[in-house]
């Protein structure tokens, strides 16, 4: 029986998940590659929130950063000054992070939509004495959950492997009074939410 419970309950939220892409909620990013060029072109739709776009060698130093302003945002960038090498393109949109990796040759861009990766972002909702985590982990990546005290010390680590669906509330009521923050891992993203309990 609880093997079906858990069931249903991925259903539930696998389609809550999508009523909330079709609804408009999850923003639409579409990367690709100009023909015969060193350019890239990101389009970006259906934003609630402003985009980051960024380009970043492969020492992870940051070469091109844009901000989008309202619900969409349409650009070409042009790469062909940039020395041969590795270089990751990530899109931030709020809910999801698209991460595309580039490799600029001697005469081309290479982009292989194969090699891109989606992180969604943790929903992470503070109440008075616990957080709420809701997570859709649709790479299969190990989710590292760190809860941390306000002198950046680890008051409480969880590893979380093998699941597609996270969510888990977790209870503060014993801690102290005091400022605290919880990361959450998952793949390349690193999210974080200060917690106060008063």
């Amino acid at each position: 029986m609880k093997a079906f419970q858990k069931f249903a309950l991925n259903v539930l939220f696998l389609f809550a998940f999508t009523n909330l892409a079709v609804a408009g909620g999850v923003p639409r990013i579409e990367i690709r590659e100009s023909a015969n060029a060193k350019k890239v072109s990101v389009e970006l739709e259906k934003l609630n929130t402003p985009a980051t776009i960024t380009l970043e060698d492969a020492d992870g130093n940051v070469l091109i950063e844009e901000r989008s302003n309202g619900k969409s945002f349409a650009k070409t960038f042009n790469l062909s000054k940039l020395e041969t090498g590795d270089y990751r393109l990530i899109v931030n949109a709020g809910l999801i992070e698209t991460v595309q990796p580039l490799i600029i040759t001697g005469s081309s861009l290479v982009l292989d939509e194969n090699n891109r990766q989606e992180i969604y972002a943790p929903i992470i909702n503070v109440g008075d004495n616990y957080v709420d985590l809701s997570f859709l982990n649709k790479r299969l990546s190990n989710v590292i959950v760190v809860f941390l005290n306000e002198s950046d010390e680890v008051i409480f680590q969880e590893n979380i492997s093998n699941s597609l669906k996270v969510e888990k509330r977790y209870n503060l009521s014993r801690l102290p009074k005091g400022d605290y923050s919880v990361k959450v891992i998952a793949g390349n993203g690193d999210f974080h939410k200060a917690v106060a309990l008063r």
